[in-house]
């Protein structure tokens, strides 16, 4: 744990931890696909997007990457914005 962190809080992070302890992975196997998970995703008024698989120029490659790196930053510096009604990527 970070040594910034205060007692009170270290001892309500252990609590935490082991109140949840079953979300938690052991092994690499319990890491395997998953087939018989359902999500969804909320596109508010808009009709979701059903698109197939494309090839993509390596220039393009690149973009995208870069765009998803983008929205993975904003997701790991906020990610509390993104699990409330925000989108992604705003």
């Amino acid at each position: 744990m970070s040594p910034e962190l205060s007692d009170e809080q270290r001892n309500n992070l252990s609590e935490l931890l082991r109140k949840f302890s079953g979300l938690f992975t052991k092994t690499d196997k319990s890491t395997a696909a998953k087939t018989n998970v359902k999500h969804r995703i909320f596109t508010g008024d808009h009709a979701p997007i059903n698109q197939r698989a494309y090839r993509v120029s390596p220039t393009e490659r690149r973009i995208i990457h870069e765009e998803v790196q983008k929205c993975l930053m904003k997701v790991s510096s906020n990610p509390l914005k993104v699990l409330g009604h925000h989108p992604l990527c705003s």
